[in-house]
C-alpha cells in the first residue's frame, strides 16, 4: 500500500518573511516494514530528502495480514451449496475456512523453520492423491515421445481446497510446490537434503586451522605461566599468561618464522587472532602493570566509608580528593608537555617506542641506542654480570650524613632546582603553581673536603644466586640464561 501526502510542519517567523517548511511524505507497506521517503521543501523549494524503513509493530502486521486474507479469492467452483430457488450454485472452496481460521494457519506455518516447514509439507503431501503418469509431449518438442505429469487432489483439515487455496494457506509459492512434489515421488518421506554452497578458494582448511592451534600450545607451553588456580585479575581458572612483550603480533611472527620454507600456507594476521580467540582462549597476554596512586585509593576510601558521617566532614573529604585531582591533572598536561618538546627537539621520527623483550643488560643497551635513527640515546651501563664495574660508587650516605641537612617532606615535593651561583642550596615546590621553598641542604664546609670512600660492590649472595637459578631462569632466553642466572656451585 502507497500513500502520498504533504505535512506543513511549522511556520518560521523572521526578520524578513514568513517560512514554511513542508515534508512530502512517501509510505510504502509491506509485510514486515514501511518504507517512508520524505522530502523537505522551504516555500516550495527542496531543502533535503531522506528515506527510512519503518519496522512494523505486531499490531500493525496483524492488520495487515488480515486485510491479506479477507481480499483472498481462489476464484474456483469446488464446493456446492444447498438447492434454492436458483438451484445448485457452487462457490470457492477458500469459504470453508473463516478469516481468523486461515490467519492462524498461516501464522502457524510463517513460524516455522524451513527445514520443519519441508518436513511438515512432505506429511501433509503424503496423505493427498498424487498421480504421475506420461502423457504426449507438447508440439516443437523434442527428446521422448512422453512426458511425465504431476497431478494432485488437495485437502487441508480434512477438506478439499483447490492449489491456490493450499499454496495461501501454507505459505508457499507454485515453484514450491512442485518441488516438493517432485521429491516425494522420488524419494517418498525421506528427508530433503540442501546442498551446502561450496566454500571459497582462499577459506581456510581445517589442516590450516590445526597447524595454528597446534602452534600456539607449544607457543604456550614454552613462554606461558601457568596459574595456580583461580586469580582475581583473570577471568579463567585455566588460564596460561604470556608475558606482556609477547603480544598476538609477536607471537603471529613467530609463527611465520616457523612455517618459513615448509610449504605450509601461512595465514594473516587478523586470522591468526580469530583462530586464537576461538580453540585457544585459555592462552591470554598479561596486561603491563599499571602503578595505582595510593592518595586516590586512600581518598575514595575515606568518602565510601563517610555515609553516616557529618555533612561537613564528607565535603572536606570531598574538597581533598578534588584539590588532589586538579594537582595531578596540572602535573600529568606539564609532563605530556615536556615529552612533547622533548620528541620534537630531537626529532625522533621513526624512533623505535616499543615493548621490547630484555634479558640481559646488553639487551637493554641495545633498546636504548636503537630508540633513535640518529642515535642520540646513549647506554651507559655501571657494570656488567661478571662483574666489571664502570661507574664506581663512593659512600655519600655516610658524606652527607656529616655535612648536609636533612629534607623534611622531599616525599610531597615534585619539582626540584640547583644552581651553581649558590651552592649547597635547593629550591623545590610541590606543583607547578604552588611557591618555591628555599632549603639549605649542604653546608658551605663540604665543598673543601675530598671525595667519599670508595665503596667495592659487594654482589649477589649465594641465597640471592639459588633464588635467580631457580625462579627466574626460566623467564631468560636460553642464550642468556647462564649469563643472568648461571648455576650456583
Amino acid at each position: 500500500m502507497n500513500l502520498l501526502g504533504n505535512i506543513s510542519l511549522s511556520r518560521l517567523t523572521t526578520a524578513r518573511a514568513i517560512v514554511t517548511l513542508t515534508a512530502l511524505c512517501h509510505l510504502t507497506m509491506r509485510k514486515t516494514e514501511m518504507k517512508m521517503w520524505m522530502s523537505l521543501q522551504v516555500n516550495d523549494q527542496p531543502l533535503v530528502s531522506v528515506s527510512l524503513d519503518i519496522p512494523f509493530t505486531h499490531d500493525a502486521i496483524v492488520a495487515a495480514e488480515q486485510k491479506k486474507v479477507e481480499s483472498f479469492s481462489c476464484k474456483c467452483s469446488c464446493v456446492k451449496t444447498a438447492v434454492g430457488a436458483d438451484g445448485e450454485k457452487r462457490v470457492g472452496c477458500c469459504t470453508q475456512f473463516s478469516v481468523d481460521e486461515i490467519m492462524n494457519i498461516r501464522m502457524d506455518w510463517s513460524s516455522r523453520t524451513r527445514e520443519r516447514k519441508d518436513d511438515m509439507l512432505i506429511g501433509l503431501l503424503l496423505g493427498q492423491t498424487l498421480h504421475s503418469g506420461d502423457v504426449p509431449k507438447r508440439a516443437g518438442q523434442g527428446g521422448p515421445s512422453s512426458r511425465q505429469r504431476i497431478t494432485t487432489s488437495y485437502s487441508y483439515a480434512s477438506r478439499v481446497v483447490c492449489r491456490e487455496t493450499f499454496m495461501f494457506l501454507v505459505g508457499i509459492s507454485r515453484e514450491k510446490l512442485t518441488t516438493m512434489k517432485r521429491h516425494i515421488i522420488e524419494n517418498g518421506a525421506a528427508e530433503r537434503s540442501f546442498r551446502k554452497k561450496k566454500p571459497p578458494s582462499h577459506a581456510l582448511s581445517a589442516e590450516d586451522a590445526e597447524r595454528v592451534v597446534l602452534f600456539l600450545r607449544g607457543y604456550a607451553e614454552d613462554h606461558a605461566l601457568v596459574l595456580p588456580g583461580r586469580v582475581k585479575a583473570v577471568s579463567r581458572s585455566d588460564g596460561r599468561l604470556l608475558p606482556s612483550s609477547h603480544t598476538k603480533y609477536f607471537a603471529h611472527q613467530q609463527y611465520l618464522r616457523s612455517l618459513a620454507g615448509s610449504g605450509h600456507r601461512a595465514v594473516s594476521l587478523s586470522t591468526f587472532k580469530r583462530e586464537w580467540k576461538k580453540y585457544c582462549p585459555e592462552i591470554m597476554v598479561s596486561k603491563p602493570a599499571t602503578d595505582l596512586c595510593w592518595v586516590c585509593q586512600d581518598n575514595n576510601t575515606k568518602i565510601q566509608r563517610s555515609t553516616n558521617m557529618a555533612t561537613e566532614v564528607k565535603q572536606r573529604l570531598i574538597e581533598n580528593q578534588s584539590n588532589h585531582l586538579t594537582a595531578v591533572t596540572t602535573e600529568r598536561s606539564l609532563y605530556n608537555e615536556c615529552v612533547r618538546q622533548a620528541k620534537k627537539t630531537i626529532n625522533v621520527e621513526g624512533a623505535l617506542f616499543r615493548r621490547t623483550e630484555v634479558s640481559c643488560l646488553d639487551e637493554m643497551v641495545k633498546v636504548v641506542e636503537d630508540s633513535t635513527h640518529n642515535g642520540i640515546n646513549r647506554a651507559q651501563l655501571v657494570g656488567t654480570e661478571d662483574g666489571r664495574l664502570f661507574v664506581p660508587t663512593y659512600d655519600w650516605q655516610k658524606f652527607f650524613a656529616a655535612h648536609s641537612k636533612p629534607f623534611k617532606g622531599i616525599k610531597s615535593f615534585q619539582h626540584f632546582k640547583f644552581s651553581s651561583k649558590e651552592p649547597g642550596i635547593c629550591y623545590a615546590r610541590q606543583t607547578t603553581k604552588s611557591d618555591l621553598d628555599r632549603r639549605l641542604v649542604l653546608e658551605a664546609s663540604a665543598r673543601e673536603l675530598s671525595s667519599p670512600p670508595f665503596v667495592p660492590p659487594p654482589g649477589l649472595s649465594r641465597e640471592r644466586q639459588k633464588y635467580l637459578f631457580d625462579n627466574i631462569r626460566q623467564f631468560v632466553k636460553p642464550e642468556f640464561q647462564d649469563v643472568v642466572c648461571p648455576r650456583v656451585e
